[in-house]
């Protein structure tokens, strides 16, 4: 069984109803933590006002070196299944993490990173898209984001929760973001901290030419996800 606990929003305004303000070093005229948030889950009400597309096929994954992975079958189980999404999470984790280190590198489409990322989600993914936009603006902007803790990820995504399945080809899942950071500035200056915070969210995922590949993740902004109880 799950229940959950939700704590109270984090003080501070928002821009966007899936961003949370967090702990800054010094303020930012347009919200820094709520950009800096959009780009690392990909939300989807910023994709519908971002061009650009994410241009990757499935079979770009051997050309970049991406591990292929086989499709799970109609009848595959749930345990199977979770598997195929938790490994989704973490390598979207993994891309983006390498991306928002040196975001100068979303700008270029051939890149390895960006095709990665492009190939975890649907084909001409708008979330792709406007995380790309949002991440080459912090490049132009001479910052970039690391872990703000040794040994931890500055972003990390885990299933929190059961699997539904919305049809042959698309299920939906709540998840648990997990957000420690830090942003340097050109001259390598923190410019804001965030040592961790987790808030709920969901995705969704669709099945692809017998692959399963995301198609949105949210966050919401509230602190504090599932948790087991007895």
């Amino acid at each position: 069984m799950h229940g959950r606990r939700r704590g109270r929003a984090r003080p501070g305004p928002r821009s966007h109803p899936a961003g949370v303000r967090s702990s800054t070093v010094r303020p930012r005229a347009h919200g820094r933590a709520t950009a800096l948030l959009l780009a690392a889950v990909l939300a989807t009400a910023a994709a519908a006002g971002c061009g650009g597309d994410a241009d990757a096929t499935e079979g770009d994954a051997d050309e970049i070196g991406l591990e292929a992975r086989p499709g799970l079958p109609d009848d595959a189980d749930d345990d199977e299944l979770r598997a195929e999404i938790e490994h989704l999470l973490a390598e979207r984790d993994r891309v983006v993490g390498e991306i928002v280190a040196d975001p100068a590198v979303a700008a270029d489409p051939d890149h390895p990173l960006v095709r990665e990322l492009a190939d975890l989600y649907e084909p001409d993914s708008e979330e792709v898209a406007a995380a790309l936009a949002t991440w080459t603006g912090h490049a132009e902007a001479g910052e970039r984001t690391l872990p703000a803790t040794d040994g931890r990820p500055a972003f990390a995504t885990r299933l929190d929760g059961e699997i539904e399945r919305l049809g042959d080809d698309e299920v939906r899942f709540p998840t648990c973001n997990d957000h420690s950071y830090a942003v340097l500035d050109a001259a390598d200056q923190l410019v804001e901290m965030q040592p961790g915070i987790e808030m709920p969210g969901e995705g969704t995922a669709v099945r692809v030419d017998g692959r399963w590949r995301l198609r949105q993740l949210t966050v919401e902004a509230v602190t504090g996800c599932r948790q087991e109880v007895p």
